[in-house]
């Protein structure tokens, strides 16, 4: 009796009401998802970045070739 009671106490206060252990672990993975979904959006900036100057030259050689002709 007396150990079933010892036992139910540890498992219900394993983390207890403020959840201090499950905080550390969900703000862990927030941090780390963070830095992923930035480094992520530098790529893709990158991409966008080289995409918008090869179609501003293609803009600047059609205007090139409409003055010529």
């Amino acid at each position: 009796m007396n150990h079933t009671k010892i036992l139910n106490w540890e498992i219900s206060s394993f983390d207890p009401y403020p959840f201090i252990l499950l905080n550390l672990i969900l703000s862990c993975i927030a941090a780390i998802q963070a830095s992923i979904i930035m480094m992520s959006q530098n790529r893709q900036e990158k991409k966008d970045r080289l995409r918008a100057e090869n179609d501003y030259r293609e803009v600047l050689e059609a205007k090139k070739q409409r003055s010529e002709d």
